[in-house]
């Protein structure tokens, strides 16, 4: 009996130490690993923890106070490529990892850019946020988008300064808004920055005082999206480059939300409506829902604020022809960010 005992300790230990290297947490990337990489981040709820200005040398204490989680990336570097490559750090929406991602994976490797795919789900027991985007806010996302380009930095197979943020959806507003200068000035380490931002299909937000990095803005929306509306990405990119940044701003003619997936068109009565609400990032860090005049700084506030502007039920679905555009157009706008380097 002793003996199958020790049998069976033997077996336990060899099953759990895998398991634990394969969750081993990374704070660099020096060692050049692909595949599953595991790393802390942190969940603020509003963007006042990631946006409101201190000084730099805080913003670690300031995110202790908000819950930590450890998620993973997928990284992968292109077969065939040598020495230093640029990379994209791909962020999914309320539905979480989806298919539909590798259509933006597979033309970016095809690229020679190596790709690494962040789950903002893993780690945090969450599956999606549709119709309760209050479980993750979109500033905790942002968060875990700024620390995989302060990790892919130390990777001595990536470019530093060709680093750039993809995402659909919740994704495309942390694409979108991570290029807020405020923003990059308390996450990134040192002078990181993305060098371009791809926003698939975002919910364009009004900016009370607009101050980017100045890195090129792709805004990528279809033109009958009634989940996040194209008018307002029209409005904000009108905005922006009134105010001298580059920004593109493409709309698919006939195309839902999820214009790039594989789905056929479908209605989904849970998900937010947003063309009554109107949303305002204000310089001091809290999103305002001036029609009800709520500040969305808590989650009782947020909830109450969408509680009187949200409508349930929104379209969504693939639409094949402004699928294949916007990875088109993607992949022109990346070459020339890259090549202008």
């Amino acid at each position: 009996m002793r003996y199958f005992r020790l049998f069976l300790l033997l077996i336990t230990i060899t099953l759990i130490i895998p398991s634990c290297a394969e969750k081993q947490i990374r704070s660099s990337l020096i060692d050049a690993p692909t595949g599953r990489i595991y790393f802390q981040t942190a969940s603020p709820y509003d963007y006042k923890d990631i946006a409101s200005p201190y000084d730099h040398n805080d913003i670690y204490d300031r995110l202790d106070s908000d819950k930590k989680a450890v998620i993973y990336g997928d990284l992968e570097i292109s077969e065939g490529t040598v020495g230093k490559v640029p990379a994209v750090v791909l962020i999914h929406g309320s539905g979480g990892v989806s298919s539909k991602h590798l259509k933006w994976i597979n033309r970016l490797q095809e690229m020679g850019i190596a790709t690494f795919r962040v789950n903002s789900f893993s780690g945090r027991n969450i599956s999606s946020t549709v119709g309760k985007q209050e479980d993750l806010p979109t500033p905790a996302m942002i968060v875990d988008a700024y620390m995989a380009l302060n990790l892919l930095s130390t990777h001595p197979r990536i470019d530093k300064n060709k680093i750039g943020v993809l995402g659909g959806s919740k994704g495309g507003v942390v694409a979108l808004y991570s290029a807020y200068e405020p923003i990059r000035a308390n996450l990134a380490e040192g002078d990181n920055q993305f060098d371009f931002h791809v926003a698939i299909y975002p919910l364009c937000q009004k900016l009370e005082k607009v101050s980017m990095t100045g890195s090129p803005i792709l805004i990528l929306i279809g033109g009958i999206d009634d989940w996040t509306p194209p008018a307002w990405c029209e409005a904000l990119s009108e905005s922006l480059i009134n105010h001298g940044y580059d920004v593109e701003l493409q709309i698919y003619p006939g195309a839902y939300h999820s214009f790039d997936s594989d789905n056929d068109i479908y209605f989904n009565k849970r998900a937010y409506n947003f063309e009554d609400c109107d949303f305002v990032l204000l310089e001091e860090g809290a999103v305002l829902e001036r029609n009800s005049g709520i500040k969305m700084d808590t989650p009782e506030n947020y909830k109450e604020a969408l509680r009187k502007c949200v409508k349930r039920g929104v379209h969504g679905g693939g639409n094949p022809a402004a699928a294949t555009a916007a990875l088109d157009d993607m992949e022109a706008f990346v070459k020339k960010v890259i090549n202008s380097k």
